[in-house]
């Protein structure tokens, strides 16, 4: 069986603190994984450890068989969207274009080849009308979109997103799962961190709930219940409605 993510009892400190201790999670490749939990609980620190931009104090992970630096070209990873400065004046076509680029040494020029990709990337994701437009402009859904076009333009295989649907209103989000799951019909490994918990059983193969710890792990219409929601959020209690959906209220 084929993993995109491997990772064995992975510990990682961050300024002096134990954030995430004796981790082990498994994605299979061409799967839709979710990572749960609460603020502060590790989820945006185990990805930045999937791409190498944390340090791990024990354990180990390989990405598509692979060292994280190693696998480096063949990983898109998208920060939560306050980390991105969306005021650098950059048209979306050369957003999506520095995805083609990292195949290349640093000082060469994108031809002809690379933006007629470019375009095409944008395209397959119904963003090509907004090539030439800042990409601060756009609304938080079409940003998603743009970033996913420069991870296929990347030739990306596995696709992490930290929070993708924060700020997102309901059409923007449904849209986004349906573009999920067309990426993944194409052979992509799509993992992001989310607080939408509704979304993860109709679309999501596996769920990794995470407080420092592992708290649950397995399809999400497996693991996700009253009992396990409770542990894992600590503070909150999950309320289920008449139709199975699932929110969280203050104790």
């Amino acid at each position: 069986m084929s993993y995109a993510i491997d990772v064995e009892a992975l510990t990682v400190a961050y300024e002096n603190r134990i954030v995430l201790e004796e981790v082990s999670w498994r994605v299979k490749s061409a799967s839709l994984a979710a990572v749960i939990g609460p603020n502060g609980g590790g989820k945006s620190t185990l990805l930045k450890s999937l791409v190498g931009l944390l340090p791990m104090v024990s354990g180990r992970i390989r990405i598509l068989g692979q060292e994280p630096k190693q696998a480096r070209r063949q990983v898109a990873y998208l920060p939560q969207a306050e980390e991105v400065d969306w005021g650098f004046p950059i048209s979306c076509l050369e957003v999506v274009l520095q995805g083609c680029l990292i195949h290349k040494q640093w000082w060469r020029q994108p031809t002809k080849h690379d933006r007629q990709r470019a375009l095409e990337c944008l395209q397959m994701v119904d963003m090509s009308a907004y090539a030439h437009q800042p990409i601060g402009n756009l609304s938080g859904g079409q940003k998603q979109r743009v970033f996913i076009a420069r991870a296929l333009a990347q030739q990306a295989e596995l696709i992490i997103m930290d929070e993708p649907g924060t700020g997102l209103d309901a059409d923007a989000q449904h849209r986004l799962l349906d573009l999920f799951c067309h990426l993944q019909k194409l052979g992509h490994t799509i993992v992001i961190t989310t607080h939408d918990l509704n979304c993860l059983a109709e679309h999501f193969d596996t769920v990794l709930g995470l407080n420092h710890k592992v708290v649950l792990f397995g399809p999400p219409a497996q693991v996700l219940d009253g009992a396990t929601l409770t542990q894992l959020f600590a503070k909150h209690f999950p309320k289920i409605g008449p139709k199975g959906e699932v929110s969280l209220h203050d104790r």
